[in-house]
């Protein structure tokens, strides 16, 4: 099949750049942003951090960082979190029931890391990359099969089901890229199947099972200690996404065989090393969510370098599969026919019968751009130094243009919830509908006074300047294909760039270089976003919407239990 290069992204009209942005510091919590919080964290952990009770904390010894962070239907379009080790808490809707305990809500955190996505409003969420962590173990040095949140995309974001297996053993396993086994027959400790939750239609295993209905110390919002259910598991943990698997952590250095299950808002892990008490404890999802949302991405690192261009110019020199590359190589003739040749890594060669011909535009530069997936090998990932060799097919000019494929580096969020809608400088001869978009959203332009059929007859010439001020040209052959006829003007349908900031789409008649029209548009930091669907929204409780708020009515603290479901509902 042919490789289209050219055309790729709308021919030669290069609107296209690299976001790169910079990222928050963390921010050092000064004790409770609010006191529902402290009486929430109160409530498990006061009895942990005064010594009364040898447990795991719940939430952790103190919040380490506090956010305002958009979301669409609180009263403000935004809401107050607290980021623990363990857990995230929210206030919502500040004007509802203090005396709920769903006043102060927990983070599905879990949902949103193994999804890749952030939830702005009841039913609105973000969309990014899942998260690249491993979810149990040590943070910095995990073991190559330790499973990343990423592993359960299908969990998060369509479920799953499986019928009732009380009483049977826990003899699945899960590795690294999410590939699921079977534990050896002869493998100790032997852990069973507590309880089935008729919800999710999840098993439980019995140490969880065991721990989330758990009795002793909490302290009550005056700060008495008093014994009961230590806490309300639907609260703490949401409902559970996965079965028990089996899985191998480092843990305190070491290699060990754990035990863990994803709920939506906690991941559950059993030790069997570790001391009495503190076999069961919840991993740092909190941690690992705000690190998500707003670390820095990861750098590249090993061999990046590549040899020198020739005649020409790639930006950048190297990227991923799903890096736009963009060339830049001048000196052939105006609308010269160029040839090009690619040379990849394992010494397989694209040609002109594989890729499209291009055409120099009317200053006789080459403008393409292209996905570094698009004209990959196969071998070894794609990884490697590639070379695009352009030979016109009048004056014989050549370039050579080199670019190295390297692996995929995790992404953040990226300042998930920066939107900025302040609109761009006024237009000079032209009106742009909307003035403001997200990348990818299509931009309608009327330009006063130019005439579309002076496109055919190249009697104009345009540009575009990024916001960095780098400056693309614009054939009139691919201004062609975006035009229409007007009494007064012409419209443009423009497809919006990606790098974020204000960008210039300049036209002028060659004639009268004196009277330009200037297109100013502007391109948000928004991420794509979509509506939560009921996949998503099924088991999410404590919210708004009538479900929700049918179950937040039947949590309460005090001894509810899930009534036991039939033994079987049929197969997995």
């Amino acid at each position: 099949m042919k490789k289209n290069l050219g055309s790729l992204l709308l021919a030669q009209l290069i609107f296209l750049g690299l976001l790169v942005t910079s990222l928050p510091q963390a921010t050092q919590a000064e004790g409770f942003a609010n006191p529902a919080f402290q009486n929430t964290w109160k409530r498990t952990d006061g009895p942990v951090a005064a010594g009364s009770v040898a447990r795991p904390y719940f939430w952790g010894s103190e919040p380490f960082a506090t956010k305002t962070e958009r979301y669409d239907t609180s009263p403000s379009q935004k809401r107050v979190v607290q980021y623990f080790d363990k857990g995230r808490m929210e206030i919502t809707y500040p004007d509802g029931d203090k005396a709920n305990p769903w006043y102060v809500s927990s983070g599905l955190l879990v949902r949103d890391l193994a999804g890749g996505i952030v939830q702005v409003g009841d039913n609105r969420v973000q969309i990014f990359d899942p998260a690249e962590i491993a979810i149990v173990g040590d943070d910095q040095k995990p073991l190559a099969t330790t499973p990343y949140y990423r592993d359960f995309l299908r969990e998060a974001l369509l479920g799953s089901f499986f019928r009732s297996r009380l009483g049977e053993d826990v003899t699945s396993t899960v590795r690294r890229g999410g590939g699921r086994g079977t534990r050896a027959a002869s493998a100790q400790p032997k852990v069973k199947i507590g309880y089935y939750d008729s919800t999710s239609h999840h098993n439980i295993a019995v140490p969880f099972w065991d721990f989330m209905n758990s009795s002793g110390t909490v302290f009550n919002p005056a700060g008495q200690s008093v014994s009961g259910t230590v806490f309300e598991w639907q609260y703490i943990l949401g409902y559970p996404m996965t079965e028990p698997l089996w899985t191998t952590a480092s843990i305190g250095g070491k290699s060990q065989e754990v035990l863990i299950q994803l709920f939506q808002r906690r991941v559950l892990v059993y030790n069997p090393a570790a001391a009495p008490g503190s076999q069961v404890d919840f991993t740092n999802v909190g941690r690992h969510a705000y690190n998500w949302q707003y670390s820095p991405a990861a750098t590249p690192q090993g061999d990046l370098s590549v040899p020198p261009s020739v005649n020409g110019t790639i930006r950048p020199s190297y990227g991923n599969l799903d890096t736009i590359f963009r060339v830049s190589a001048p000196g052939f003739k105006p609308g010269e026919k160029v040839a090009p040749t690619i040379t990849q890594p394992d010494g397989g060669v694209l040609s002109d019968k594989d890729l499209n011909i291009l055409t120099a535009d009317p200053t006789g530069t080459l403008y393409v751009s292209f996905f570094g997936g698009d004209v990959a090998t196969d071998t070894n990932q794609g990884l490697g130094v590639y070379r695009l060799d352009l030979k016109g097919l009048e004056n014989g000019r050549a370039a050579s243009l080199y670019w190295r494929i390297i692996e995929r580096i995790p992404l953040t969020p990226t300042t998930p919830y920066k939107v900025d809608n302040s609109p761009p400088p006024p237009s000079i001869g032209a009106i742009v509908e909307p003035q403001v978009g997200k990348p990818g959203t299509t931009f309608l332009a009327f330009v006063f006074n130019f005439q579309a059929k002076d496109l055919y007859f190249e009697r104009i010439a345009a540009w575009a300047t990024s916001p960095s001020g780098e400056a693309f040209a614009i054939s009139n052959q691919a201004l062609v294909n975006l035009a229409d006829e007007a009494l007064d003007g012409m419209t443009l349908v423009l497809p919006g760039p990606t790098e974020p900031g204000i960008w210039a789409i300049t036209l002028v008649y060659k004639n009268k270089p004196d009277k330009p029209a200037i297109i100013y548009l502007k391109i948000t930091e928004a991420p794509e976003e979509a509506t939560l669907g009921g996949a998503l929204r099924i088991f999410t409780s404590g919210t708004r919407d009538s479900v929700g708020s049918l179950w937040a009515k039947n949590l309460v603290w005090q001894n509810r239990k899930p009534v036991p479901a039939p033994e079987q509902i049929g197969d997995e």
